[in-house]
């Protein structure tokens, strides 16, 4: 099934994302406003691996565990910045 989203639904994708994950956090309020901007930001796979040095094929394998949240944008996969900070807030293993 292919999707075509307008600019539009894809940040009010990134924002329910980004509510989500707030409210899970509980009350954990220290994000600055430009944190909070940049979090909106839509990262490739390869990016996503670059940034924690691990393999593309690893940030795809997360992606089907359900380790980490993804947009799909027509073929394109991506992982808004927020996840990022998270795997990187919370370390990587499974609890």
């Amino acid at each position: 099934m292919v999707v075509n989203w307008s600019p539009s639904r894809v940040k009010e994708l990134c924002e329910e994302l980004s509510e989500s994950r707030e409210q899970t956090e509980k009350g954990t309020n220290s994000m600055t406003q430009e944190t909070h901007r940049d979090s909106h930001q839509l990262l490739s796979p390869q990016q996503f691996a670059d940034r924690l040095v691990i393999s593309r094929w690893t940030t795809y394998a997360w992606i089907a565990e359900g380790r980490i949240k993804s947009i799909k944008l027509g073929r394109l996969v991506r992982i808004p910045e927020s996840e990022l900070e998270r795997i990187i807030k919370e370390g990587t293993h499974n609890e």
